[in-house]
């Protein structure tokens, strides 16, 4: 796989790069991650293959201790995108691959701060894409490690010379699909948890109202999208957006 079709992004798609500040942001100014922790991640990754990119960023968005309402919004904006691009789902599989895609960014937002700090958010986004489908290979994986760091900071910059495609909904597909099956495989937090503490190495110390933040990670989604349908300029999205959750 050659580096420009896996790094490059979609018109009207949930991300974008500011090459000057070298970050990742989605389109309602969000941080995402920055460029040298996203190299890190992916070269802690690669040995094991990659996931579809727009994944990826995804689950970093989430462990990025982001507000929950992030989430939501940006739930509404990729319903937003298919809605305005595609114009209608050809199967109601679709609908649900991203609702369960987005099901698990929720958990994974609401693992406590222990699992998704320092060294123990690499180690679980390696325990959980370990059970991904559709992983680039170990060789083009490393490959594109390589030309990711390779490139930073000269004129040649691998972001900032991809123009963007026309959405493709494959590929969004491609993005969701990955989580959703993730989703599929841990449909709890406790069983995200589960992941990192059956780890020979990993020491965690969890307080008690850690261990028990087990709460329903829609709730504040919920309640967001439930004054976004009171306002008419914002009914319409969040209407798309409920339904896409309810399946």
């Amino acid at each position: 796989m050659k580096a420009e079709n896996y790094f490059r992004p979609m018109e009207g798609y949930f991300w974008v790069y500011e090459e000057q500040e070298e970050v990742f942001e989605t389109p309602l100014n969000s941080t995402i991650c920055y460029r040298p922790t996203l190299e890190e991640i992916m070269e802690g990754l690669a040995d094991d293959g990659l996931p579809p990119f727009g994944a990826l960023l995804l689950a970093m968005f989430a462990t990025n201790r982001t507000p929950l309402a992030n989430i939501s919004k940006l739930s509404q904006h990729v319903a937003a995108f298919v809605a305005n691009y595609f114009g209608h789902w050809r199967e109601s599989s679709e609908q649900k691959t991203i609702h369960s895609a987005f099901q698990l960014l929720y958990l994974l937002n609401s693992v406590p701060p222990a699992f998704t700090q320092g060294d123990q958010r690499l180690q679980l986004l390696q325990a959980l894409f370990a059970h991904a489908h559709k992983k680039v290979s170990r060789d083009k994986s490393r490959s594109l490690v390589r030309s990711l760091t390779q490139k930073r900071g000269t004129d040649s910059n691998i972001f900032g010379a991809l123009t963007p495609i026309v959405p493709n909904r494959a590929l969004l597909l491609k993005d969701m699909a990955c989580l959703a099956l993730l989703h599929r495989q841990f449909p709890s937090v406790e069983a995200i948890q589960q992941l990192l503490i059956e780890l020979p190495e990993v020491d965690l110390k969890l307080s008690p109202k850690e261990s028990s933040a087990a709460a329903t990670p829609t709730t504040e989604g919920e309640n967001y999208l439930n004054q976004l349908l009171q306002n008419p300029k914002t009914f319409q999205v969040a209407a798309l957006t409920k339904h896409l959750w309810s399946g």
